[in-house]
This record gives structure tokens, C-alpha cells and sequence, in this order.
């Protein structure tokens, strides 16, 4: 209607703005869109009615980002940051955890105790969970003091599934290092592990512009899951009614992870 009166016609487009430079792309591509549609109608009314006293209206687009209204880049990096550190180091620290034991000598030690294979598990998992909630709130203090980032969502929510994250990645590390025979060994596999780990999980790379074999691949990935609770918590301030399938596949990875790790490792000198 406002087309045809000679009025300018407003349309407003709302994205997602916690992926800074995919939001960016998109407000691009649209007011190219509208450029080109605006400059082909007046190109028709100009040539329907060469005489017209006035110039036919156009198309006017109203951007807004959601959850990030300036589309800075360090609301979408800080939040993955923490992500990957805490993966970098509950990774790394707990693959050498069982394997140091073997080549020193000490792995015989606890062979003779009672201790069952469930209780060495959580007695190797649970000082690098307390490690990695120490890593979080230091990343998370100096977020907040240089960068200005606030948790717009529940914190002990946050803070109750970075438990679960860290738990999966100790399982997953702890079966790393019960399958590795040396440090060094165990060091490379987890390295080999990480890389994946994060170019797979959606920060680098969008999952949904990924092949389809390869968007299957990170429902086994914890960080994937990780991310988008984390940012779903400190970015758009919504909780677990929102994020209950992130929430389900990070709680199931590392409940799976955690019984691989404890199957696997066996009280004997073999």
C-alpha cells in the first residue's frame, strides 16, 4: 500500500546477534536485496509514468540484533574462549592422570587397596572438575572487569552444567589416558582430540553450514553442547526450559564417557 501511494515502505529484519559476523553477513546480504528491489520499482513506475511529479517511494529496512544491538565481536568470542580454555585444561591435566601412575610405579600401590574401579574414577575426576570451576571464575572475573560482560541468565544454572561439562571431558580424558601406555602418548591422543573438539563445536565454523556427516559427528562433541548453554545462559538470559536438548546431550555424553572410562580401566597389572 505504501508502495502504490508513493510512500516508503518499511521493513524491519531481526536476527540473532550472539554470532557477531554471521548477523553481519545477513543484514548485508539483505539491504542488498532491498536496494535492488527499490531500484527495479522505480525503474517500472519511472517507465509507466515518465511524466510523474514526484519520485515513486522505495523500501526501507530497520535492522535489530538481538542480544547484542552493537554486534560487538567480543560478546561472541569471550563466552567460546571460556569454553575452550576449560576444555584445553580438564583435557590435558586428566590424560596424564591414570598413565603417570603406570610409569612410575604407583599404579601397583592402588592395585592392593579396595577401592572399587567407580571410586578411582570419581577420586581422578573430581580435583579437575574443582581445577576447572577455579579456571571459570577467574576467566569469568576478567570478562567481566575488561570486557564489561555480565550474566544475563541464572549463574548457578551456568554454573551447575559447566559441572556436567567438565565431568565429560574428564571422562573422556580419563579414557584416554586408562588406553594410552605413556605420558607422551596420552598427551598427543588428547591433542588429537581437542583440535576436533573445537573446530567441530560451532565456534570457528557454523554447525548448520557444515555436511551432514559432519553435523552428526558433534552430537558426540561436549563443547558443542557446552556453547550453546553458555551462551544461551550469559548472552540471552534463558534457562533450561530453552536449552533442555543441550542439556540432555551434555548430560548424557558425560554420563557415557564417565562409564567407558570406569569399564575400561581394570584393577589389574595388565
Amino acid at each position: 500500500g505504501d508502495l502504490e501511494g508513493g510512500r516508503t515502505a518499511r521493513v524491519q529484519l531481526i536476527a540473532d546477534g550472539t554470532d557477531s559476523n554471521t548477523t553481519s553477513i545477513v543484514f548485508s546480504y539483505a539491504r542488498q536485496i532491498v536496494d535492488a528491489y527499490t531500484h527495479q520499482k522505480m525503474k517500472e513506475r519511472i517507465r509507466e509514468r515518465p511524466f510523474m511529479d514526484r519520485m515513486p517511494g522505495g523500501v526501507e529496512i530497520r535492522t535489530r540484533a538481538w542480544f547484542n544491538p552493537n554486534l560487538d565481536s567480543r560478546t561472541y568470542y569471550v563466552p567460546a574462549l571460556i569454553a575452550v580454555m576449560l576444555l584445553v585444561v580438564s583435557m590435558l591435566l586428566t590424560s596424564i592422570a591414570i598413565v603417570r601412575e603406570k610409569e612410575i610405579g604407583t599404579i601397583e600401590q592402588m592395585l592392593v587397596t579396595p577401592i572399587t574401579r567407580l571410586e578411582f574414577i570419581l577420586g581422578k575426576t573430581i580435583p579437575y572438575v574443582i581445577t576447572g570451576y577455579i579456571v571459570l571464575s577467574a576467566m569469568f572475573l576478567v570478562a567481566m572487569v575488561l570486557f564489561g560482560m555480565t550474566i544475563r541468565g541464572s549463574a548457578l544454572f551456568l554454573y551447575a552444567m559447566t559441572g556436567v561439562y567438565l565431568a565429560g571431558n574428564v571422562g573422556l580424558a580419563l579414557l584416554i589416558s586408562v588406553s594410552a601406555s605413556t605420558q607422551q602418548q596420552a598427551l598427543l591422543t588428547a591433542f588429537l582430540v581437542v583440535m576436533p573438539c573445537v573446530l567441530l563445536s560451532g565456534f570457528i565454523f557454523p554447525i548448520r553450514n557444515m555436511p551432514e556427516p559432519v553435523q552428526v559427528a558433534t552430537f558426540l562433541n561436549p563443547m558443542r553442547w557446552y556453547l550453546e548453554i553458555l551462551r544461551g545462559v550469559v548472552l540471552k538470559g534463558v534457562g533450561a526450559r530453552c536449552l533442555w536438548p543441550a542439556l540432555v546431550g551434555q548430560v548424557t555424553l558425560a554420563a557415557g564417557f564417565l562409564t567407558l572410562a570406569s569399564l575400561k580401566f581394570k584393577k589389574t597389572l595388565s
